[in-house]
């Protein structure tokens, strides 16, 4: 009876953060959702109508296989967060805003140090649609390898089985998009998705104006 549906659910993050990729409870999940797309499909057949299905995320998730302690090791240094430089630490990165030179570079050599991290170039930054010329996320930040967590961070004091927010182009990093529909082939990327989708609705709000469906 529905012309438009739109179903957002954050229950399968939550099961991969708390039991990671092969836990018990996300292959419920899946199965589950699985179950309601085939339902909803059948449901329109009944109606006599056909339903453009499409399932999408907006990321991965990366077993976590160890911690790394990265403000221990910036707290060790003589320099104070707040006064010399300020710091977000989050599950997969640390980013920081300078206020004094020497914190910049004893905070870069201590952190270089550290081999399940590296600060990204401003050419990764570019390429990846990150590279704010107001700094908003970060003057410099720090990544950590896949499979590696911030612990403790401003996220928490637990590790958790499963973590986003890695290097885009690990494999275990890519999202989803599926449908029922035919995908362009130019369609490969996050930042492409809410193109294709105003394109479908258009599509379809077109297709119902000559049969009359309102």
């Amino acid at each position: 009876r529905e012309d438009f549906l739109f179903v957002y659910s954050a229950l399968l993050d939550a099961r991969l953060h708390h039991e990671g990729s092969r836990g018990a409870g996300v292959r419920r999940g899946l199965d589950a959702w699985s179950a309601w797309f085939d339902e909803a499909h059948a449901s329109a057949k009944r109606g006599g109508r056909e339903a453009w299905l499409y399932l999408c995320s907006d990321h991965g998730m990366v077993d976590v296989e160890r911690t790394v302690d990265v403000m221990a090791r910036v707290a060790a240094l003589p320099w104070r967060r707040g006064r010399d430089y300020v710091a977000f630490y989050d599950s997969t990165m640390a980013r920081f805003w300078w206020r004094t030179s020497g914190a910049c570079d004893a905070i870069h050599a201590a952190l270089a140090r550290e081999p399940a991290g590296r600060w990204l170039t401003r050419e990764e930054l570019n390429r990846a649609g990150a590279d704010f010329a107001d700094h908003r996320y970060g003057e410099d930040l720090f990544l950590l390898e896949p499979g590696a967590l911030l612990v403790p961070s401003f996220m928490g004091r637990t590790a958790v089985a499963a973590m986003h927010g890695y290097d885009p182009a690990h494999p275990d990093m890519a999202g989803l998009l599926a449908s029922n529909r035919p995908l362009p082939p130019e369609v490969t990327h996050l930042a492409d998705l809410r193109g294709f989708l105003e394109h479908e609705l258009e599509l379809l709000e077109r297709a119902d104006a000559r049969t009359g469906v309102a």
